[in-house]
């Protein structure tokens, strides 16, 4: 498997930029060796270049893949390749949230997921400086995630209270009074 991706390689080694400069055909077939062998699409930490392809695939592709022949077409297909950002599916499933419930305070209970996007966009936006630092914090939440969640009318704050947290003694009353 690792000499096929060597031999994608080689194919154009004239490039200094090869991640860019080949042919989306033997990028798309990288990828396809990458998920053969792995069994799943590569992540920054497994492949930082693959990764950005992917990205870049979905940025550039998205809205336009009559420019891709039906053969890479068919190879992003068998593999699973998801058009739709992570982001993206996340926002349309929090708006889905909101049209049923009516707020954007997802529970754990009801989508442990999209929960944990919640707190952690929220948190991000929290401590968000702009991206003027670089900081890892100021990276996790781009200028159109903000744009996105606001004309969504997205709640940077919990927009409804944390239910009152009852003593131990409260609660056994409250069992007494059941019986």
């Amino acid at each position: 498997d690792d000499e096929e991706v060597s031999a994608v390689h080689r194919s154009n080694s004239t490039s200094s930029d090869m991640d860019t400069r080949r042919p989306i055909s033997e990028r798309i077939l990288e990828l396809k060796i990458y998920f053969d062998k792995h069994g799943k699409l590569p992540t920054p930490k497994s492949n930082k270049s693959l990764w950005r392809f992917c990205s870049k695939l979905r940025n550039n592709y998205e809205n336009r893949k009559d420019r891709l022949s039906p053969q890479d077409l068919e190879t992003l297909r068998e593999i699973g390749f998801r058009w739709e950002s992570k982001t993206t599916s996340r926002l349309n499933e929090l708006k889905l949230h909101f049209d049923e419930h009516g707020h954007f305070d997802v529970s754990t209970s009801e989508n442990s997921g999209l929960a944990r996007y919640v707190a952690n966009i929220r948190s991000a936006y929290n401590n968000w400086d702009g991206g003027t630092t670089g900081s890892a914090t100021a990276r996790k939440i781009s200028d159109n995630t903000i744009s996105e969640l606001t004309s969504m009318g997205f709640t940077w704050g919990r927009s409804r209270p944390r239910p009152a947290q009852q003593s131990f003694e409260s609660r056994i009353e409250d069992l007494k009074k059941y019986k």
